[in-house]
Formats: structure tokens, C-alpha cells, sequence
């Protein structure tokens, strides 16, 4: 279910942002031509004088400026192509990824027993236990956080869409894609969707960019505040503080896809490291160890 989550946000923001998108681009060169005269009338109540700039774009040797654009066009075009076969590799990965995910849910009860019988043959008991331990904190660790964010980001992203089609704000659709695709990337994907919508409706509608801002920030703060605890919640038991420095390493490590998964791996450590310390104290002094425990019913480790 979260991999179809995934690959129905990926459609729609193919399907609906990059139409929208083109519209949008098509949209601004109309723009642009529609306000130049009032472009040029604001300077002159300015005092600008726009004789002399129309006389020095006149004066321009448009001829070799050509040329030099199309010198650095064919630098331009000799990257894209090198970016374009990086990018038809990549998707390629993500195929084969998919296929192979694919199969492996399929058989994962007999991969899961071959594994076990592989693991509990040629390794010592107690280290068999510990991994199939770790193994099973990782894989709740992740589904909760990745099918909880599915499910958080749809619903963000259809208030996003309703509350911008009641305001009368426009590109709804579009803005409510983008929100959708960055809220996967804490922190940082708010403030971009945010700005992308800020950016939209000053092309199409300047006098509502307050609105469009203020819009945005409520649905988002009420998203947060109610619906967000109760469909992610504490289900990765982390402190703001560690989500955050979550995000920074696992961003400056691997990018846009450390910062979303490092988040559950930084829960998987803690909750790791807090029953090493459990144990620890039991052993060395048990009444600690009930102190600890009684403490930790109302405040969690990681806070």
C-alpha cells in the first residue's frame, strides 16, 4: 500500500503540475507582454529615463550576442544530454528497484524462513536473536513512518486544494501537487511548496499573495496540530531536536533521500541505544533501572 501511495503521488504530479506548469510558463510571457507599458510608465513617474535605455538596447550588436548565446547554448545542450543519460539511468534504477521489491513482497514468508534457518544455522543463538530483533524494530520503525507520511501527505495536500479553491487563490491544483511531493522532505519541503504558491499567485494575481501566505500558513498549522499527531504521531518516537538533526545528516550525506529516511534510522538507533542503557543499569544497579523505567512511562528517551 505505501508503494501504491508513492507511485499515485508521482502520477499526479505528472499528470497535473506539469501541464499546469507549461500553462504557467505560457502564462508569463503573456503576462509580460501585457504589463510592459505599465512597466515603462512606473519608471518614468521614477524618473528613469526610458529613452536612453530603449536607445542602448538599441544599440546593442545583437548579431554577436547571437552568436555567443549560441556558443553557450551548445555547452548548454552538451550537459543537458549528460544530465538527461544520468537521469534515464537513474529512472532505470528505480525500475529494477520496484521489479525486485516486487518480488520480494511476493515470497517474503519463504525468504523470511530461509533467512531465519540461514541465520540461526551458522550463528550463535543469542546473536541470531539479537538480529531478528533489530530486524523487526527497523521494518516497524519504517512502515509506520512511510505509510503514516503517505497518508499525511494526501491529506495536506487535498486541504491545500480546498482551502485555495475557497479563497479563490489561484493554480490550487498545482500549488496542492508540489505540496504534496516536498512535504515528504521535513521542514524544508514546507517552506518550498510555500514559496512556489507565493510565487504563482504574484504571476497570476499579485493582490492575493498576502492571502495565498496566510492561507497556506493556517491550513498548515491546523494540519500539523490536528491531523499530523494523529496519523504520524510519536510513531518514530523522536524530539523535534533529533528530527531536525536527522534531516541535516542524513541531507548532507544523501541528499533529499537521506533527509527522509534518516529520520526513521535515527529512531531505529535511539530506541537501540535506550535498551542498551536499560540493561546496562539493570545489571550494574536494577534500582536505577526502575527509576529509569518509571521516568520513562511520561517522557520518552529521546526527549
Amino acid at each position: 500500500m505505501t508503494l501504491i501511495c508513492v507511485i499515485a503521488i508521482i502520477a499526479l504530479l505528472c499528470v497535473i503540475a506539469i501541464p499546469q506548469l507549461t500553462a504557467s510558463v505560457k502564462s508569463i510571457a503573456a503576462l509580460v507582454q501585457e504589463k510592459w507599458p505599465d512597466w515603462v510608465g512606473l519608471l518614468q513617474r521614477y524618473g528613469i529615463d526610458t529613452e536612453k535605455l530603449s536607445a542602448h538596447f538599441a544599440a546593442l550588436d545583437w548579431k554577436s550576442i547571437l552568436q555567443s548565446i549560441s556558443s553557450e547554448m551548445n555547452t548548454v545542450i552538451s550537459s543537458v544530454a549528460n544530465v538527461a543519460g544520468s537521469t534515464v539511468s537513474a529512472i532505470a534504477d528505480v525500475a529494477i528497484s520496484l521489479v525486485i521489491t516486487f518480488y520480494v513482497l511476493i515470497g517474503w514468508r519463504e525468504l523470511s524462513s530461509q533467512s531465519k534457518r540461514a541465520l540461526y544455522a551458522y550463528c550463535k543463538e543469542s546473536v541470531a536473536d539479537r538480529i531478528c530483533h533489530i530486524s523487526k524494530l527497523a521494518h516497524d520503525t519504517y512502515a509506520k513512518f512511510l505509510s503514516g507520511q503517505c497518508v499525511e501527505v494526501m491529506i495536506l495536500g487535498t486541504l491545500i486544494f480546498l482551502s485555495f479553491s475557497v479563497a479563490g487563490i489561484p493554480y490550487a491544483g498545482l500549488t496542492a501537487v508540489l505540496t504534496a511531493a516536498f512535504a515528504f522532505v521535513p521542514y524544508i519541503g514546507g517552506f518550498l511548496s510555500c514559496a512556489f504558491g507565493i510565487l504563482f499567485t504574484l504571476l497570476a494575481a499579485p493582490n492575493k499573495a498576502l492571502l495565498c501566505l496566510i492561507v497556506y500558513q493556517a491550513t498548515q498549522f491546523v494540519e500539523n496540530q490536528f491531523i499530523y499527531p494523529h496519523v504520524v504521531g510519536n510513531s518514530v518516537g523522536l524530539s523535534p531536536f533529533w528530527t531536525l538533526l536527522a534531516v541535516l545528516l542524513g541531507g548532507k550525506l544523501f541528499g533529499v533521500l537521506g533527509m527522509i529516511f534518516f529520520i526513521p534510522l535515527m529512531a531505529l538507533v535511539s530506541q537501540l541505544l535506550h535498551e542498551s542503557i536499560e540493561r546496562r543499569l539493570h545489571t550494574r544497579k536494577p534500582e536505577l533501572s526502575n527509576v529509569q523505567s518509571n521516568s520513562d512511562e511520561n517522557t520518552d528517551i529521546s526527549q
